[in-house]
């Protein structure tokens, strides 16, 4: 039997070449030990499995694990890469097609239940990032990596090294965002490295401390409704479309490599307020 040390070394070759993430690295390399598990279980050494073996293990997730249709996609493109550049196999997309699924619009806040949220938390650590991904637009990965080189009080903006999209940019600053920002730093001894950082002091607070402590407010405000981390990012985009700014300009905000990305938010659009007449109602 097979052991998975082997081909995950390997991996690792392929990801320095290819200079991966290592965010980006960590979700390959769950994904094939997982897979790689599945086929020792099984009895089937990689070099031997088939398209019908990919299936089954894709069924297995679908119907033992209960995992999502997107989830499923995603094992699908961590298996190809597998098979093409650590076995050195072919693929064949028709033997092992992605799975369609229905497209829904990510919820979003209006711009008074964004502000509202983030006036009534206590907690100034929670305000200040809340503030940044609604007032700045940056997701919050980006905002609880903040350093404190980053923000530019003089030119009200805030510098975005090595987005998601593995690209620099400037997000902007608004007034209120930077007055809590303010308090927030002094209250909390006036870091100079990461704004936010975790209880040891070395590394970013994690992105699930902040959703608890979100959906907890949330609760306590009575909000009948989950509130993601990146529902603020989307509200941002959204409310600024609505008032008129143009794709192009929020596209470079949030830093998205591809406008598709941003054209989520013509649909996601209030209607009313696009200054839109019907052909109905011409004279």
């Amino acid at each position: 039997m097979f052991t998975s040390n082997n081909y995950l070394s390997k991996l690792e070759e392929f990801f320095e070449l290819r200079n991966l993430a290592e965010r980006t690295r960590q979700n390959y390399r769950s994904s094939l030990k997982c897979y790689l598990s599945w086929l020792q279980e099984k009895n089937i050494t990689p070099e031997e499995v088939t398209y019908q073996d990919i299936r089954n293990f894709l069924n297995h997730l679908k119907f033992s694990c209960g995992l999502t249709k997107q989830t499923i996609n995603y094992y699908i493109s961590k298996i190809r890469f597998f098979q093409i550049y650590v076995l050195n196999q072919s693929w064949n997309s028709y033997q092992v097609p992605f799975s369609k699924f229905d497209s829904k619009l990510p919820e979003t806040l209006t711009h008074d239940e964004a502000i509202f949220f983030i006036q009534t938390l206590d907690n100034l650590r929670d305000k200040a990032i809340c503030a940044l991904m609604y007032g700045s637009g940056l997701r919050i990965s980006e905002a609880r990596k903040l350093r404190y080189d980053d923000i530019s009080r003089a030119n009200n903006q805030i510098y975005i090294s090595q987005s998601k999209s593995r690209s620099d940019r400037y997000a902007i600053l608004p007034k209120m965002t930077l007055e809590i920002l303010t308090e927030y730093w002094i209250k909390y001894s006036k870091p100079k490295g990461l704004l936010f950082p975790n209880r040891k002091g070395i590394n970013p607070i994690s992105s699930q401390i902040i959703s608890v402590h979100l959906n907890k407010h949330a609760l306590n405000l009575g909000w009948n409704r989950s509130i993601s981390a990146h529902m603020f990012r989307h509200s941002f985009a959204l409310n600024l479309y609505n008032k008129g700014t143009d794709l192009l300009t929020i596209q470079k905000l949030l830093g998205h490599k591809s406008i598709i990305s941003t054209t989520i938010y013509v649909r996601l659009a209030n209607i009313n307020q696009l200054n839109i007449t019907s052909p109905m109602d011409w004279c």
